[in-house]
């Protein structure tokens, strides 16, 4: 069981830090990340299984568009697991070469 997800920079969140029980409910208003915060789950299954090309491909067509505001190169995604007491962090970054290309 996850007992803590962290996103940073990622989608429209910002900074979140969420400790889980084993029942949560989540309430918000439209657009206020309740999808991309269980996607942070998502992205990390789909990276881990088919790598990071399958997992951003599967949202958009451009890394960009998964960091917040789309300004910066980095986003960051963690997961806390209890049965094991491991912790999954990654962080995944848009690096452009010094000629300019991608």
């Amino acid at each position: 069981m996850f007992t803590r997800i962290e996103a940073q920079n990622y989608r429209c969140l910002k900074e979140v830090s969420q400790p889980l029980n084993r029942f949560e409910i989540l309430v918000g208003p439209n657009g206020s990340g309740k999808s991309t915060f269980l996607d942070v789950i998502g992205f990390l299954s789909d990276f881990a299984s088919d790598g990071i090309a399958k997992a951003v491909e599967r949202r958009t067509e451009n890394f960009e568009d998964l960091v917040s505001g789309r300004t910066g190169t980095d986003f960051r995604l963690s997961l806390n697991e209890s049965a094991a007491s491991v912790r999954y962090d990654a962080v995944f970054r848009f690096d452009t070469a010094s000629d300019g290309s991608q």
